[in-house]
């Protein structure tokens, strides 16, 4: 089978979604081959269809431990591959949503093309990354935040591991990170690392029928920033609309790339938790626009400019790090009673 669509790929023949979930079983029996190298590049360079990527992520949600969350929760999450290497804007903001009462699942991983992923600076602030489905639930209901940590939650896509080390490029996986939270959300705040994404982000959430998303893009980050105008595709009941978002028209000043950018998990947290002492900077005010957003896309404000008017409002004050220092705290209690993981 995977010789067939290999030379349909060589080809820059589409696949339709059945073909994908064929392909993605027979290499999960032999995962490291030069086979399962040789498609998943082919794939990738074609430039994947939203058939071709619904398939796999059907396939990858059968092996999936869910998350059944009592309430209707948001992501804040990007593609990741900018190169830029910035502080973990989307993970904070997160945490700043959960801190205002909106249930925020984070899923990720540890760093692919940054110095310091999603995972890396959870635990950096001192919150396990190995809880079971379970605890993750409790928290999600009691906290209002958890963090699902990719490799616990998709076996089939841990399978992949050593091939995706080996190769050392971009494939089809790293698109389909964001698209697999194992809580199945009701809103997205996406961010893609290239404009041709948004797109293709926005019609796959539409068939996902997520109630509410922004999928955005600026200058070249896969968050809304600072940098300049930010290109945003709605997603509201499967209808799309396309606008720009202007840092400029919600009070904020342009910064540069280099006002953004950290280092590993610590540094990372050291910077952000500094700058939200501050009263303006860059850092902070980025982080204000995408959990403004947040807050927008989870229907928690009516229009962005009030999303992003009640964070700035909260981070003047010390609510979110109080939140913080309890959610690590409640964390950090349920991971030393820890769950095995179902095998």
């Amino acid at each position: 089978m995977l010789t067939v669509l290999l030379n349909k790929l060589m080809l820059h023949k589409h696949l339709t979604a059945e073909e994908c979930m064929a392909a993605l079983t027979e290499m999960s029996q032999r995962p490291v081959t030069v086979k399962a190298a040789a498609f998943l590049t082919l794939l990738h360079t074609k430039k994947e269809t939203v058939e071709e990527l619904l398939g796999f992520i059907k396939k990858l949600k059968e092996s999936m431990l869910p998350i059944t969350s009592q309430k209707k929760c948001l992501d804040i999450v990007g593609t990741g591959g900018d190169g830029f290497n910035t502080v973990n804007i989307s993970t904070l903001s997160s945490l700043v949503t959960a801190s205002l009462g909106v249930p925020t699942a984070k899923h990720g991983n540890r760093s692919v093309s940054s110095l310091s992923g999603s995972a890396d600076f959870i635990e950096a602030l001192g919150i396990p990354l190995t809880i079971s489905p379970n605890q993750a639930e409790q928290a999600l209901q009691e906290m209002n935040f958890t963090f699902l940590y990719a490799p616990h939650f998709h076996p089939m896509l841990q399978l992949f591991k050593e091939l995706r080390q080996e190769l050392g490029v971009r494939t089809t996986f790293n698109l389909l990170g964001p698209l697999l939270n194992p809580a199945q959300p009701h809103y997205y705040v996406m961010g893609v690392y290239r404009q041709d994404l948004l797109a293709l982000f926005a019609t796959l959430l539409t068939e996902l029928n997520v109630e509410r998303a922004l999928v955005v893009h600026s200058q070249g980050l896969d968050e809304i920033s600072l940098l300049g105008p930010s290109d945003i595709y709605e997603i509201n009941d499967r209808e799309i609309k396309k606008y720009s978002l202007d840092p400029k028209e919600f009070g904020f000043q342009y910064c540069r790339i280099e006002d953004l950018q950290g280092g590993n998990a610590e540094k990372n947290k050291n910077l952000i938790l500094h700058s939200l002492q501050k009263s303006n900077n860059p850092i902070k005010n980025t982080i204000i626009l995408n959990a403004g957003c947040g807050l927008y896309a989870a229907k928690k404000a009516e229009t962005l400019a009030q999303g992003i008017a009640l964070v700035k409002q909260h981070l003047e004050t010390d609510h979110f790090l109080q939140y913080l220092e309890k959610l690590i705290a409640y964390c950090q209690n349920i991971g030393e009673n820890h769950e095995q993981l179902p095998h």
